[in-house]
């Protein structure tokens, strides 16, 4: 396998193709929004306690500790910016060319980001992944906006390429159908969503679900998944990981040469460190409390 890192594109934005599919997909996922919540409960009350932890060692050890505590810390009031209820969110643009055998899927999600001690973000996640087809390989490029780091540099790797039964696992990856067994049962039927044929087919716990699989493919492996719901089992019961349909399915139609080739890109920043790095890049205090330590072992009930 080869891998490394692209540094050109080989196509104009002028350059068009006839024949390809564009796909666009909406989903969310309740789990995430669940965990979310957790997390925000968790880090408001590490703030709180943040600042208590500092103004204790002001108390005991005199301003100057305290303001180094505040500092090292960055305790403050604590700021959630964005809506929680949209973490797990999520877009998939996806453009298809048979003829070509190339692909490229985007994929933007929404996530709860630590950007300091006290303050959380409600921010964008995108995963771009380019796969070209070839007679003995395949070669994916992917790049990666990272919501605190900003643009990633494009990142190539050789593998084989597929053989028939791979495809069809590939081909069950993708629609989310591997959690399907032998015990799989049809689902309500025939149904179409976005212009296009699809069946429901129903999978049994422990992981309940069920995926729409499109009729007929287009002559690449794609994800043949119109929609999907897909279940599991949470610490207080069932929960619903995944919700997903495709809203606009259009092809064949004529594209731009250019959404399957890596393009040249300019990093931007993205957020500060992590909050956790913002807090536990020192030593302990003179008193032998390491924050970190001190804040992990209490509850968020306490």
């Amino acid at each position: 396998m080869a891998a490394g890192l692209v540094l050109a594109s080989h196509c104009t934005a002028s350059e068009t193709i006839d024949g390809g599919y564009e796909i666009r997909r909406q989903g969310t996922s309740p789990h995430a929004r669940q965990i979310a919540a957790m997390q925000r409960d968790a880090s408001e009350a590490q703030c709180r306690r943040a600042g208590e932890l500092c103004a204790m060692i002001s108390s005991t050890q005199g301003e100057a500790r305290g303001a180094e505590c505040a500092a090292r810390m960055r305790p403050g009031p604590f700021e959630l910016v964005g809506r929680l209820d949209t973490v797990g969110d999520y877009e998939v643009t996806e453009y298809h060319h048979p003829g070509l055998q190339k692909s490229s899927i985007t994929k933007r999600i929404a996530e709860l980001v630590p950007v300091s001690a006290c303050r959380l973000e409600i921010l964008q996640r995108e995963t771009t992944t380019l796969t070209h087809y070839g007679p003995q390989r395949r070669t994916l490029h992917t790049r990666v906006v990272d919501p605190r780091r900003g643009v990633q540099p494009w990142f190539s790797q050789t593998l084989p390429r597929l053989d028939a039964g791979s495809i069809a696992l590939v081909r069950q990856a993708l629609a989310l159908d591997s959690l399907a067994s032998v015990a799989a049962t049809p689902g309500p039927g025939d149904a179409r969503i976005a212009g296009r044929d699809c069946r429901w087919i129903e999978t049994p716990p422990p992981m309940p679900g069920r995926v729409c699989l499109l009729s007929q493919g287009i002559g690449m492996p794609i994800n043949e998944s119109l929609g999907a719901e897909i279940g599991g089992t949470g610490e207080e019961g069932p929960v619903v990981l995944l919700r997903e349909e495709v809203v606009h399915f259009r092809g064949p139609v004529e594209l731009p040469a250019s959404v399957f080739e890596p393009e040249d890109t300019v990093a931007r920043p993205g957020h500060p460190p992590d909050a956790t790095d913002l807090r536990c890049g020192g030593a302990t205090t003179d008193a032998g409390i390491d924050p970190c330590t001190e804040l992990a072992d209490e509850s968020p009930d306490d």
